[in-house]
Protein backbone atom coordinates (compact mmCIF):
# COMPACT_ATOMS: atom_id res chain seq x y z
CA UNK A 1 0.00 0.00 0.00
CA UNK A 2 2.77 2.42 0.88
CA UNK A 3 4.53 1.78 -2.44
CA UNK A 4 1.33 2.60 -4.33
CA UNK A 5 1.02 5.92 -2.54
CA UNK A 6 4.64 6.81 -3.14
CA UNK A 7 4.32 5.74 -6.77
CA UNK A 8 1.37 8.10 -7.15
CA UNK A 9 3.34 10.98 -5.68
CA UNK A 10 6.32 10.08 -7.82
CA UNK A 11 4.24 10.00 -11.00
CA UNK A 12 2.52 13.26 -10.20
CA UNK A 13 5.87 14.87 -9.47
CA UNK A 14 7.85 13.61 -12.46
CA UNK A 15 5.19 13.33 -15.18
CA UNK A 16 4.63 16.05 -17.70
CA UNK A 17 1.79 18.53 -17.11
CA UNK A 18 -0.09 17.20 -20.13
CA UNK A 19 -0.27 13.70 -18.61
CA UNK A 20 -1.33 15.20 -15.29
CA UNK A 21 -4.28 16.95 -16.96
CA UNK A 22 -5.39 13.77 -18.72
CA UNK A 23 -6.37 12.03 -15.48
CA UNK A 24 -10.06 12.55 -16.15
CA UNK A 25 -12.42 15.36 -16.89
CA UNK A 26 -14.21 15.08 -13.54
CA UNK A 27 -10.97 15.52 -11.60
CA UNK A 28 -9.95 18.40 -13.88
CA UNK A 29 -13.37 20.07 -13.41
CA UNK A 30 -13.12 19.64 -9.64
CA UNK A 31 -9.68 21.21 -9.57
CA UNK A 32 -10.79 24.12 -11.75
CA UNK A 33 -13.78 24.75 -9.47
CA UNK A 34 -11.57 24.52 -6.38
CA UNK A 35 -9.09 26.99 -7.84
CA UNK A 36 -11.92 29.34 -8.84
CA UNK A 37 -13.44 29.09 -5.33
CA UNK A 38 -10.04 29.76 -3.79
CA UNK A 39 -9.48 32.87 -5.90
CA UNK A 40 -12.99 34.29 -5.38
CA UNK A 41 -12.99 33.64 -1.63
CA UNK A 42 -9.53 35.12 -1.22
CA UNK A 43 -10.68 38.24 -3.07
CA UNK A 44 -13.86 38.47 -0.94
CA UNK A 45 -11.89 38.17 2.32
CA UNK A 46 -9.39 40.77 1.15
CA UNK A 47 -12.13 43.24 0.13
CA UNK A 48 -14.10 42.78 3.37
CA UNK A 49 -11.05 43.13 5.57
CA UNK A 50 -9.82 46.21 3.75
CA UNK A 51 -13.25 47.91 3.52
CA UNK A 52 -15.38 47.29 6.60
CA UNK A 53 -18.97 48.57 6.74
CA UNK A 54 -18.89 52.06 8.19
CA UNK A 55 -22.62 52.41 8.87
CA UNK A 56 -24.54 50.78 11.66
CA UNK A 57 -28.32 50.52 11.58
CA UNK A 58 -29.98 50.67 14.98
CA UNK A 59 -33.66 49.76 15.20
CA UNK A 60 -35.21 50.91 18.45
CA UNK A 61 -38.92 50.20 18.33
CA UNK A 62 -40.25 52.23 15.40
CA UNK A 63 -37.16 54.44 15.19
CA UNK A 64 -34.32 53.58 12.86
CA UNK A 65 -31.02 55.30 13.53
CA UNK A 66 -27.91 55.35 11.35
CA UNK A 67 -24.56 55.74 12.97
CA UNK A 68 -21.15 55.96 11.31
CA UNK A 69 -18.65 53.70 13.01
CA UNK A 70 -15.22 53.73 11.40
CA UNK A 71 -13.38 50.43 10.96
CA UNK A 72 -15.77 48.10 12.78
CA UNK A 73 -17.07 44.93 11.20
CA UNK A 74 -20.77 44.20 11.45
CA UNK A 75 -22.42 40.78 11.29
CA UNK A 76 -22.78 40.78 7.48
CA UNK A 77 -19.04 41.43 7.13
CA UNK A 78 -18.29 38.57 9.48
CA UNK A 79 -20.68 36.24 7.62
CA UNK A 80 -19.01 37.04 4.27
CA UNK A 81 -15.54 36.61 5.79
CA UNK A 82 -16.55 33.35 7.50
CA UNK A 83 -18.08 31.83 4.35
CA UNK A 84 -15.13 32.96 2.26
CA UNK A 85 -12.67 31.42 4.72
CA UNK A 86 -14.65 28.16 4.69
CA UNK A 87 -14.62 28.06 0.87
CA UNK A 88 -10.93 28.94 0.87
CA UNK A 89 -10.09 26.19 3.35
CA UNK A 90 -12.24 23.62 1.55
CA UNK A 91 -10.61 24.48 -1.77
CA UNK A 92 -7.13 24.15 -0.29
CA UNK A 93 -7.96 20.78 1.31
CA UNK A 94 -9.46 19.53 -1.98
CA UNK A 95 -6.45 20.66 -4.01
CA UNK A 96 -4.02 19.19 -1.48
CA UNK A 97 -5.57 15.76 -0.93
CA UNK A 98 -7.67 14.76 -3.94
CA UNK A 99 -5.83 12.47 -6.32
CA UNK A 100 -2.63 12.32 -4.28
CA UNK A 101 -2.56 8.55 -3.95
CA UNK A 102 -3.65 7.79 -7.50
CA UNK A 103 -0.80 7.24 -9.91
CA UNK A 104 -0.87 9.16 -13.13
CA UNK A 105 -1.53 6.77 -15.94
CA UNK A 106 -0.37 7.40 -19.45
CA UNK A 107 -3.47 8.54 -21.21
CA UNK A 108 -2.09 9.53 -24.57
CA UNK A 109 -2.34 7.04 -27.37
CA UNK A 110 0.96 8.20 -28.90
CA UNK A 111 2.87 7.32 -25.73
CA UNK A 112 1.09 3.98 -25.53
CA UNK A 113 1.89 3.35 -29.22
CA UNK A 114 5.58 4.14 -28.70
CA UNK A 115 5.69 1.69 -25.78
CA UNK A 116 3.98 -0.99 -27.91
CA UNK A 117 6.54 -0.39 -30.68
CA UNK A 118 9.30 -0.70 -28.08
CA UNK A 119 7.89 -4.06 -26.95
CA UNK A 120 7.87 -5.29 -30.57
CA UNK A 121 11.52 -4.25 -31.07
CA UNK A 122 12.74 -6.15 -28.02
CA UNK A 123 13.90 -9.66 -28.89
CA UNK A 124 14.87 -10.89 -25.43
CA UNK A 125 11.83 -12.40 -23.64
CA UNK A 126 13.12 -11.31 -20.21
CA UNK A 127 13.42 -7.71 -21.40
CA UNK A 128 9.95 -7.89 -22.96
CA UNK A 129 8.45 -9.15 -19.71
CA UNK A 130 10.10 -6.40 -17.64
CA UNK A 131 9.10 -3.64 -20.07
CA UNK A 132 5.54 -5.01 -20.32
CA UNK A 133 5.21 -4.88 -16.52
CA UNK A 134 6.44 -1.27 -16.49
CA UNK A 135 3.99 -0.33 -19.27
CA UNK A 136 1.12 -1.95 -17.33
CA UNK A 137 1.99 0.29 -14.37
CA UNK A 138 1.83 3.45 -16.49
CA UNK A 139 5.53 3.82 -17.23
CA UNK A 140 6.88 3.89 -13.67
CA UNK A 141 7.32 1.16 -11.08
CA UNK A 142 9.50 0.41 -8.08
CA UNK A 143 12.27 -2.08 -8.71
CA UNK A 144 11.04 -4.17 -5.77
CA UNK A 145 7.59 -4.37 -7.39
CA UNK A 146 9.21 -5.58 -10.59
CA UNK A 147 10.89 -8.39 -8.65
CA UNK A 148 7.56 -9.37 -7.07
CA UNK A 149 5.50 -9.18 -10.27
CA UNK A 150 8.04 -10.77 -12.61
CA UNK A 151 8.93 -13.72 -10.43
CA UNK A 152 12.61 -13.17 -11.27
CA UNK A 153 15.32 -12.89 -8.65
CA UNK A 154 16.61 -9.47 -7.60
CA UNK A 155 19.88 -10.05 -9.42
CA UNK A 156 18.19 -11.10 -12.67
CA UNK A 157 15.89 -8.05 -12.60
CA UNK A 158 18.92 -5.86 -11.92
CA UNK A 159 20.85 -7.37 -14.87
CA UNK A 160 17.90 -6.93 -17.25
CA UNK A 161 17.45 -3.33 -16.07
CA UNK A 162 21.18 -2.69 -16.57
CA UNK A 163 20.90 -3.81 -20.21
CA UNK A 164 17.76 -1.73 -20.83
CA UNK A 165 19.27 1.31 -19.14
CA UNK A 166 22.46 1.00 -21.21
CA UNK A 167 20.28 1.10 -24.35
CA UNK A 168 18.48 4.23 -23.02
CA UNK A 169 15.10 2.48 -22.91
CA UNK A 170 14.54 3.28 -19.25
CA UNK A 171 16.23 4.93 -16.33
CA UNK A 172 16.52 4.16 -12.64
CA UNK A 173 15.98 6.97 -10.18
CA UNK A 174 16.86 6.73 -6.54
CA UNK A 175 13.84 7.20 -4.26
CA UNK A 176 14.84 6.81 -0.64
CA UNK A 177 16.06 3.26 -0.10
CA UNK A 178 14.70 1.94 -3.41
CA UNK A 179 14.80 2.61 -7.14
CA UNK A 180 11.97 3.82 -9.31
CA UNK A 181 12.11 2.59 -12.89
CA UNK A 182 10.88 5.06 -15.53
CA UNK A 183 10.39 4.30 -19.20
CA UNK A 184 11.80 6.96 -21.49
Amino acid sequence: MKNAIVTGEYNAYYSSPSLFLLRGSSMRTGKILAIFGLIVSTFAVFVKIMTPTNVQFIIDGSVIKFRNIPEIYDSSDMIVIGISCFVMGSSLVYLWFVGKDEPVRAGTSSLRRSWDELLERLSNPDEQKIVRLIVEEGGTIFQSQLVDKSGYSKSKVSLVLDRLEARKILERRRRGMSNVIVLK
